[in-house]
């Protein structure tokens, strides 16, 4: 049991470093989640903590990897 739950936490931090972290970093200083950004990022780590196995593909391909990313940040942004 240590082992699944050393597992998930590491993949829970590799995917906020790897994937999380350049969407955050691409986020305009002016926007309302940049203006959160205590909220927006608690909320952002539990649901990823949540979703790991799901983000295990994009983790691992750069590929699946960006097109996650951009995805991601249009909806964060709300944008179309």
């Amino acid at each position: 049991m240590e082992y699944i739950i050393a597992m998930w936490f590491s993949a829970w931090l590799i995917q906020l470093w790897t994937i999380f972290r350049p969407i955050w970093l691409l986020v305009p200083k002016g926007n309302m989640v940049m203006q959160h950004k205590y909220i927006t990022g608690t909320v952002m780590a539990v649901l990823v903590f949540v979703l790991v196995p799901l983000l295990l593909l994009p983790m691992m391909s750069d590929i699946h990897r960006l097109r996650f990313q951009n995805s991601f940040l249009k909806g964060l942004l709300g944008e179309k």
